[in-house]
């Protein structure tokens, strides 16, 4: 596995003949050139400054990847391979939507030879993971204050509001965003042994060779989600038109409603260090404030007899579900509309690193207007800015005329999530999880 130290020329270019497959990885890459991660790595199956392998004049398969384990219990590696725009296994269940199959480049069957050049170039990935990551992690999480550190250990982890997914070992890494045909080679790579290191002080009489997994899968490789892909074209227009002044909602259909608006009573709109209690309570994902407040989000407010188009598209809020999370449980400050420094927002949204939408709520009292497909588009919209700084001011429209990617995780059960991710002119693309993966080393 290779470092890619200055990926933004080189690396990049390659990501994007893959898109939006390729979109997730490339987010978070982005991401990372403008809030660079001293801890972070860019991996890649093939060297800096060289092109990918081919033969006959067809690419090999080749695996790229994002990692920084210092995140803690925030995803720590995004992973994309190049079989999965060739994927002719994009089905999670029986029951769910079909995929689009946006720009498969070859729906042919995965050979067998690519399979198995692909399981070891995630093979190297997780080895080099963790031998070179992990163990620094591991120091850097020694040297700090117990109670700093305390919500690390499954032991002392403590819920806030809605009970959260237990923290993972230390030694394993949280892969989100896998592809499911990655998936299904993970799986394999667990299921395959590899000799056991020899010890050093061998029984004079050894028994039968022993072996051990190359790769441990501590969870989620059953949990599936659709992953709703959502091109500029279905928002260019709101982007490119001059729209209502900052913190109005008035004007042309696209504001949620009399009342509703995404600045406080002060005129402060996003979500702000005041709010973390209230969004962490309502959510099962235990995302850090650091990561919360370095994703940003749209806040909406609700001040009776304020001004604003009536929106209304539909019941349909998404539930709870890693990405796209939201839940109803009571917390301290819930509902507190009003003004001043109790103003709370009554429903919220986060662009991830990766370009996906996260962590969208509607408290429940103001659901059923269509409120939810409202904020998730503006966090979208206002995500072009973070992904792609000067792509809405080139030829007029987004990246210069090319289209522009972003991305919604939820449950494939979860219908009426699904029912918001499409008004918002979202499609199915494929299928991902969120796995907790170990190197056996």
């Amino acid at each position: 596995m290779h470092a890619h130290h200055h990926p933004y020329t080189t690396l990049l270019t390659h990501l994007k003949a893959h898109l939006p497959q390729s979109g997730p990885l490339l987010r978070r890459i982005q991401h990372q050139a403008t809030h660079p991660s001293p801890t972070a790595q860019v991996l890649a199956s093939f060297p800096p400054g060289s092109e990918p392998e081919t033969k006959t004049g067809t690419e090999t398969p080749w695996l790229a990847a994002y990692a920084d384990v210092h995140r803690g219990l925030d995803t720590q590696v995004w992973v994309f391979s190049t079989l999965e725009t060739k994927s002719n296994s994009n089905s999670a269940s029986a029951s769910a939507s079909e995929p689009t199959h946006h720009n498969n480049h070859n729906n042919a069957p995965i050979s067998t030879q690519e399979k198995e050049t692909t399981k070891y170039q995630l093979l190297s990935l997780f080895t080099h993971i963790r031998t070179k990551l992990v163990p620094p992690y591991i120091a850097w999480v020694s040297s700090q204050p117990p109670a700093l550190v305390a919500h690390l250990n499954p032991e002392k982890a403590r819920d806030e509001g809605v009970k959260k997914i237990p923290p993972h070992p230390k030694t394993s890494v949280l892969l989100g965003s896998v592809h499911k045909t990655v998936v299904e080679l993970i799986c394999e790579l667990a299921s395959e042994t590899l000799p056991t290191k020899p010890s050093a002080n061998p029984s004079p009489s050894p028994g039968p060779e022993s072996s051990r997994p190359g790769v441990r899968i501590h969870r989620g490789q059953n949990v599936f989600y659709a992953k709703y892909c959502f091109p500029s074209s279905s928002f260019n227009d709101d982007i490119n038109s001059d729209g209502p002044e900052k913190g109005s909602l008035v004007g042309k259909g696209s504001g949620p409603g009399p009342g509703y608006t995404f600045t406080d009573s002060t005129g402060v709109s996003g979500i702000q260090e005041k709010h973390l209690d209230l969004v962490k309570n309502r959510t099962n994902i235990p995302r850090s404030k650091q990561a919360l407040m370095a994703m940003g989000g749209v806040a909406l407010y609700y001040r009776p007899g304020g001004d604003g188009d009536v929106y209304d598209d539909g019941d349909g809020l998404p539930a709870s579900s890693p990405p796209v999370a939201t839940a109803s449980g009571a917390g301290v400050g819930a509902g507190a509309d009003g003004e001043g420094e109790g103003e709370m927002p009554i429903g919220w949204a986060f662009l991830g690193f990766d370009g996906s939408l996260c962590t969208l709520h509607v408290e429940p009292e103001h659901r059923g207007k269509g409120l939810g497909g409202v904020v998730g588009k503006e966090v979208m919209k206002r995500g072009v800015d973070v992904f792609e700084p000067s792509a809405r001011h080139n030829h007029g429209g987004l990246g210069g005329g090319q289209e522009e990617w972003f991305f919604a995780d939820v449950a494939v059960d979860n219908v009426a999530s699904r029912r918001v991710m499409e008004k918002m002119g979202g499609e199915i693309g494929w299928y991902v999880a969120w796995m907790v993966v170990e190197a056996d080393i």
